[in-house]
């Protein structure tokens, strides 16, 4: 028996065909040239801001801003004065999973993300830090 194999061609629709093409760069005779990596890779900016006197290390990539998890949570005080530690919920660990990003070997989060992280910590956070993290 004698096995024929054939190649499945994917075929690109006429307007994604159109959008792949018009992505691409050309040089200055009209050829096609790569995109050196420095240009794939967003600028990121770091600065350090205060809320209510601490610390908070902010990072800017690609127009959204990243906060540093531990500088935010360094702000919750624990709602038991008896204990020197605040504490975590059980899902903490998992909502912190699917909020956090990696920037210079910092586990970072956006505004929104800090806010559903802060829900899992049994503490209190001064002042507005909602507010505060959406004026940032």
């Amino acid at each position: 028996m004698m096995m024929i194999m054939m190649k499945k061609q994917i075929q690109l629709d006429p307007i994604s065909r159109l959008e792949k093409i018009l992505s691409l760069k050309r040089g200055a005779k009209g050829r096609f040239v790569s995109v050196k990596i420095e240009q794939l890779i967003p600028e990121k900016e770091m600065t350090t801001v205060t809320f209510y006197g601490k610390p908070i290390r902010k990072y800017q990539v690609a127009g959204k801003q990243y906060f540093v998890i531990s500088d935010i949570l360094s702000l919750a005080a624990p709602t038991d004065i008896s204990i020197d530690t605040v504490k975590y919920t059980d899902n903490f660990d998992e909502t912190k999973n699917k909020v956090i990003k990696i920037i210079d070997q910092l586990e970072v989060a956006d505004a929104e993300g800090i806010l559903t992280l802060i829900k899992e910590v049994i503490g209190i956070f001064p002042g507005p830090l909602a507010r505060w993290l959406e004026g940032n």
